[in-house]
């Protein structure tokens, strides 16, 4: 079972807080958030909290690629913020790093966003660097 709720959508952003179980069965249901969620076009960026998310299996792992590339797509980012140690491992392992954006809470995520935004609005020539 796998429990999704929206928060408020903000400056462009949703946040997606996640609870249960990520996998073959819940997937799908992941995917329909998502979509839903995409459907204002004001929304480049998808927060989602894995704080709740006690398992992920490959499903759940696809799931995530899949809004990786809807995004990349409109330009936007998927960050995923508090995955419990087990989801971690599970990234480690099959090297997600690369490919998602994983903070440890929200305002790790907060500083690096605001690091960003720092150096659009200061001109810095290096920031597609992130």
């Amino acid at each position: 079972m796998l429990t999704i709720e929206q928060g408020p959508t903000k400056e462009g952003f949703v946040t997606l807080h996640l609870a249960g179980h990520l996998n073959n069965d819940t997937a799908g249901q992941l995917d329909e958030k998502i979509a839903s969620a995409l459907k204002a076009r004001t929304v480049q960026s998808l927060i989602l909290d894995f704080a709740g998310v006690q398992f992920i299996s490959s499903a759940g792992v696809g799931a995530l690629i899949k809004a990786v590339v809807t995004l990349s797509r409109r330009e936007g980012h998927l960050y995923l913020v508090s995955p419990t140690p087990q989801v971690t491992k599970v990234f480690d392992v099959i090297r997600l790093a690369g490919i998602l954006d994983v903070f440890t809470n929200t305002a790790e995520l907060d500083e690096y966003l605001t690091r960003i935004q720092k150096r659009i609005t200061e001109n810095d020539p290096d920031f597609n660097k992130y």
